[in-house]
């Protein structure tokens, strides 16, 4: 039964994952050990990037680019899911390092605002830092410069019309 239920549940995530994302261009704050700047910016439908500088204020700055696929929670417009992958590199007081970032997290738009709670863990591909995997749970508030545009009902129908025109 249980087995039954995470099949459905996966395979209704995977129905509803289109548009998700509302916004193309976001500036804000992330919170995590210490404090940074983030800049998401949608380059495809469900596909952003984003850069984190961050700094914990003692002996750590690090630089994360990572690119991400955005996903809806269903029947939710403003709740998506995200998960992607990319590189940090990072200076500490007894050299640099860099590696892999990964993250996963959920985020919410509420008006101009975007509220995201993530985990990204970070992979060290050097001596110079303390651990080889530092784990970063972090919150992130951003401000949306610039809307995704919204398609208005009738013409998601001329869209689809278009595209069957096509195919005969």
């Amino acid at each position: 039964m249980k087995q039954i239920f995470l099949s459905c549940l996966c395979l209704m995530i995977l129905v509803f994952t289109a548009e998700a994302q509302r916004y193309n261009t976001a500036v804000g704050l992330r919170v995590s050990s210490g404090m940074g700047l983030t800049v998401q910016q949608r380059i495809a439908s469900q596909w952003t990037v984003e850069g984190i500088a961050f700094t914990n204020f003692s002996k750590n700055r690090d630089f994360v680019f990572t690119g991400q696929y955005h996903g809806k929670i269903v029947f939710q417009k403003r709740l998506n899911w995200y998960a992607g992958a990319g590189f940090h590199t990072g200076s500490f007081d007894s050299g640099s390092t860099y590696g892999l970032a990964v993250v996963g997290g959920l985020e919410l738009s509420i008006k101009r605002f975007n509220f995201s709670i993530d985990y990204m863990p970070l992979f060290n591909f050097t001596d110079a830092a303390e651990k080889t995997i530092e784990a970063t749970p972090g919150i992130s508030v951003r401000y949306i410069l610039f809307e995704r545009p919204k398609k208005k009902l009738k013409d998601r129908f001329k869209l689809k019309k278009k595209k069957k025109k096509k195919k005969k």
